[in-house]
């Protein structure tokens, strides 16, 4: 149970990982699609040499889209045609906090105090110095956008100059149904558009679509595709950009309606137009939306292959280590791990303290059995990222690289910040069990009814009687890893007399060995031991011994009032030199119920059965079915720390139901101490 806990911590632990990364990107998108229709329009203004709306536009371009390179280079320039100088050296410093290292805004800081020298205290057009910039921010413009890539000649004229008053008020217009031109339908739109006035803008732009211009029609369609985008009218925005690349077949207007049908859920149609992009002809700030768009169309396609052709293509537009980071996570749907790691670890090269990359990184590793590695990755991600998740999957993965100490001090961080209380005392047992590297077990068992071996061959239990055991074993730390154990023991058993509770000395049988898990996480061992004959009536030989046993409930459940309890057990084991064959099974079920805080009792049902093959004595069977309860206890814990251990006494009425002609019906009794 301990261990499907861990995997589902584990799982968790990543997909909320992935799900705040992925949160991040969408906000990020969000952004870059409120953003550039702002520039956008910047740029058509600019090309209207509007300058001073431009400035505006790119001023929230760059507010909603600070590390955006080319928007912030765009509004120094025209502040700086303005004479805006202090806040040009204003957006300048803040770009150099975002990127401390960019040359541009280095070469800006320097250039600004020369400039406040030199700029005259009012805007002229006509100096040396504003004319420069103006040829700058013209440059600028020079982008493949649908309403720039007109000519010249037809491109819509509004105001020839920044000086120049419109006669015309776009924003007494808004809503009124009297006939004005559609140019002036258009500033309207854009009037509303600039007030929040979705609805009016949305309108207007309309009107505008029944011009004759194509140019106007240009303006309008963009405007309307991204304003039904942003109303969540997915449909109304598909068809917008369809009849916007009748007229204009750019991979700008290619990108936002594959988009809007993505939107749409029109994934196959989304896709159809995203590989008809030619990334060489889009701008730096297109490419970004370009890659958000990979992203979050990659994710729905449920064709992988078609997902990592995507990222390929996204990696030759930007081999940035988030779209090494998403390619990874398609490759593991893919199922190809190593190229997985591979792309992961370009992330993690270049990104080394995002924890995102490293804790990602380090889960693939442990998928792959690299502990060693995988440790090293969840320790820096817990320095810089605390969260619980990742310390818990480190504690495990330290388990399972044999670093059991480490693993239970990592798990007394988490336990504390558990609120659920099964959680908690599954990892105060998990704590005990890590920090115990050694357990101690004595036994006395009745059996009245049958005479049989039990407990160790040579051992003999014979009607009427007693046998008392104690074994000690030790678990090496290192030798305990990826869920399999080896374990060194030591036993001692001895039997009484029949009716009698006095030892019977020459029967003490005493064994050394050593056992392993052939399987991980599982309860089967495979044991070779050394049977030491202490009395006269014991053997001295070799076993070997095979025993596998499954519990569900034995543990207590502090959390709940009753559970289920079921238990199974199969022992085999083969003497060489005697050449005798010994086995038991036992199968109990039933339900346990609390009595005080840490007293259970659990009535049940049993069956049992025993064989014995020996070549010197008659071959003995037995196979018995009963009712029974046990009385547990638990003792020393901490508020860390599960008890360590507990005391179990388990009494039984057997009835044979095959086997041999001497077996009857009879009381069994066993008590166990555990420590």
């Amino acid at each position: 149970m301990t261990n499907v806990t861990i995997y589902i911590a584990i799982m968790m632990a990543a997909f909320h990982a992935e799900i705040v990364h992925a949160n991040y990107q969408d906000r990020s998108s969000i952004e870059y699609f409120r953003a550039f229709p702002l520039a956008d329009r910047g740029y058509s203004l600019i090309k209207q040499d509007k300058y001073v709306d431009a400035t505006e536009l790119f001023r929230k371009a760059t507010k909603i889209l600070p590390e955006n390179v080319e928007y912030r280079i765009q509004l120094i320039n025209l502040l700086v045609i303005q004479n805006e100088t202090i806040e040009a050296r204003q957006v300048v410093e803040s770009g150099l906090e975002i990127y401390p290292n960019n040359k541009e805004f280095i070469k800006w800081k320097e250039d600004l105090k020369e400039q406040e020298k030199i700029i005259p205290d009012k805007l002229d057009i006509a100096t040396p110095v504003a004319d420069k910039h103006i040829k700058i921010v013209k440059k600028e413009v020079q982008k493949p956008l649908a309403a720039q890539s007109l000519p010249k000649k037809d491109m819509v004229s509004l105001s020839p100059s920044i000086n120049k008053v419109n006669v015309f008020d776009p924003c007494k217009k808004i809503g009124i149904t009297e006939k004005i031109s559609y140019k002036q339908n258009l500033e309207v739109a854009y009037c509303a558009l600039d007030k929040g006035d979705e609805t009016n803008a949305i309108k207007h732009f309309n009107t505008v679509l029944d011009s004759q211009d194509i140019n106007l029609q240009l303006l309008a369609l963009k405007q309307l595709g991204f304003l039904y985008i942003n109303s969540h009218k997915y449909k109304e925005a598909s068809s917008t950009w369809e009849k916007l690349l009748k007229i204009d077949k750019s991979n700008e207007v290619t990108l936002f309606l594959s988009r809007s049908l993505r939107l749409q859920e029109e994934y196959s149609l989304s896709l159809a137009q995203f590989n008809k992009i030619d990334i060489t002809d889009l701008t730096n700030d297109l490419h970004q939306l370009y890659l958000n768009e990979a992203k979050n169309l990659s994710d729905h396609i449920t064709d992988i292959k078609q997902a990592i052709e995507i990222g390929i293509k996204s990696l030759n537009v930007k081999r940035s280590p988030e779209q090494y980071y998403y390619q990874a996570l398609r490759l593991q749907k893919l199922g190809d791990n190593k190229s997985a790691i591979e792309h992961l670890e370009q992330a993690y090269k270049l990104e080394p303290d995002n924890s995102l990359f490293s804790s990602t990184l380090a889960y693939a590793y442990r998928n792959e059995k690299m502990n060693s590695d995988a440790i090293d990755l969840f320790y820096q991600s817990i320095r810089s990222h605390q969260g619980i998740s990742i310390r818990e999957d480190l504690a495990y993965t330290l388990k399972d690289e044999g670093r059991r100490k480490e693993a239970a001090n990592q798990l007394r961080h988490v336990y504390k910040e558990k609120s659920d209380p099964k959680d908690i005392y599954n990892i105060r047992r998990d704590i005990q069990q890590l920090e115990d590297d050694w357990q101690f077990f004595g036994s006395a068992t009745y059996r009245d009814g049958i005479a049989r071996s039990a407990g160790l061959a040579g051992v003999k239990v014979f009607d009427d009687s007693l046998q008392y055991g104690i074994e000690a074993i030790y678990s090496p730390p290192l030798l305990q890893k990826n869920g399999r154990r080896v374990q060194l023991y030591g036993q001692s058993f001895v039997s009484s007399n029949t009716g009698s509770y006095k030892l019977n000395e020459d029967s003490t049988q005493s064994a050394f060995g050593i056992r392993t898990t052939p399987l991980a996480n599982t309860e089967w061992y495979v044991s070779l031991a050394r049977l030491v004959g202490v009395g006269d009536d014991a053997v001295d030989d070799f076993q070997i011994r095979t025993f596998y046993s499954y519990t569900d409930g034995f543990d207590i459940k502090p959390y709940a009032d009753d559970w289920r309890y079921s238990f199974v057990s199969t022992d085999i084991s083969y003497t060489t030199k005697k050449e005798e064959m010994f086995a038991t099974t036992e199968m109990r079920y039933g339900h346990s119920y609390h009595l005080d805080e840490e007293f259970v009792m659990t009535p049940h049902l049993v069956m049992a059965g025993a064989l014995q093959d020996n070549p010197d004595i008659n071959k003995i069977d037995a196979v018995e079915i009963g009712i029974g309860i046990s009385l547990r206890t638990w003792f020393s814990r901490t508020d860390a720390r599960a008890s360590r251990g507990n005391i179990d006494l388990i009494t039984q009425w057997r009835e044979p139901i095959l086997g041999n002609d001497d077996n009857k019906s009879g009381l069994f009794v066993r008590l166990v101490i555990q420590y």
